[in-house]
């Protein structure tokens, strides 16, 4: 049998990662809505409330990481320092056992970490051989950034469910 080239290795990789790339856009909707389960009475943020973090969110989605924390840190000084309703309510809202605003904070601080990402999404990497799937931080920080996109988007569409 031949030995795989350095360049079938590359393109085997390559396309290792695109399939665990769809991997873990599909479990991203379990993610969404086990999160959501965890936040205890979401609607005690108003509907404007989620679409302006949605809206940040996406922005910060298309940031390099360490640009997209700072971005969030001070998104989230800014609204403590004028006092906002948006700020009020999202320290109100208890996640499982603590408060969204320190998880979401978690989530924003570890969302490059690649360790953290493999140890909780659901999406098992790929292994072929000798050759692993393999992710940077920027890859990890996107699809969590578009985790909490959907987070948003899911409690806005849910509403309109409820409305009907």
């Amino acid at each position: 049998m031949n030995k795989t080239s350095e360049g079938e290795k590359e393109q085997i990789s390559e396309i290792i990662n695109k399939i665990y790339e769809q991997r873990v856009d599909s479990v991203i909707n379990e993610t969404v809505l086990k999160m959501y389960t965890s936040i205890k009475i979401p609607k005690d943020m108003e509907r404007s409330q989620w679409g302006s973090y949605m809206a940040m969110f996406k922005s910060l989605y298309y940031e390099e990481p360490d640009k997209g924390k700072e971005k969030y840190k001070q998104y989230m000084e800014h609204l403590n320092k004028k006092r906002s309703k948006s700020y009020k309510h999202i320290r109100s809202l208890e996640y499982e056992d603590g408060k969204l605003f320190e998880a979401l904070d978690k989530f924003i601080s570890d969302s490059d970490d690649v360790n953290a990402f493999y140890s909780k999404n659901r999406a098992k990497r790929i292994e072929i051989g000798n050759i692993k799937s393999s992710i940077d931080g920027g890859f990890a920080y996107r699809k969590n950034m578009k985790t909490l996109i959907e987070l948003c988007r899911f409690h806005l569409r849910k509403g309109e469910d409820d409305n009907e």
